[in-house]
C-alpha cells in the first residue's frame, strides 16, 4: 500500500499549507472520504473545521494555540483542532 501526501488547495494559503493523505491511486483523500461521510446533522461541525483550517492557511498559520494536545496515546502525536472558530481579519 503506497500513501500520499496531497496538499489541499482551498485551505492552503500564504500562511500555512493544509494536506491530507491518500492510498494507492485513490483520488480522494482522507479529509475527502471524512467530510463525504458526515451526516447533515454534523454541519455545524464541519463548518467549523473547514473555517479554521481556511483560516489556518490564509493568515493564522499552524499555531500551537489552534491545537488540542495529547489527543491520542502517549507519545503518538496526535492532537485535535480547537472547536472555537477563529474570526478572520477583514484585510
Amino acid at each position: 500500500m503506497w500513501v500520499r501526501i496531497v496538499e489541499i488547495p482551498e485551505l492552503t494559503g500564504p500562511a500555512c499549507k493544509i494536506y491530507s493523505i491518500a492510498f494507492d491511486d485513490d483520488e480522494d483523500t482522507l479529509f475527502d472520504s471524512f467530510l463525504d461521510s458526515m451526516d447533515e446533522k454534523f454541519a455545524a461541525e464541519v463548518d467549523d473545521i473547514w473555517y479554521t483550517l481556511e483560516f489556518m492557511g490564509r493568515e493564522g498559520g499552524a499555531r500551537i494555540q489552534f491545537f488540542r494536545e495529547d489527543e491520542g496515546r502517549p507519545g503518538d502525536g496526535i492532537v485535535a483542532l480547537l472547536r472555537s472558530r477563529p474570526c478572520f481579519s477583514q484585510n
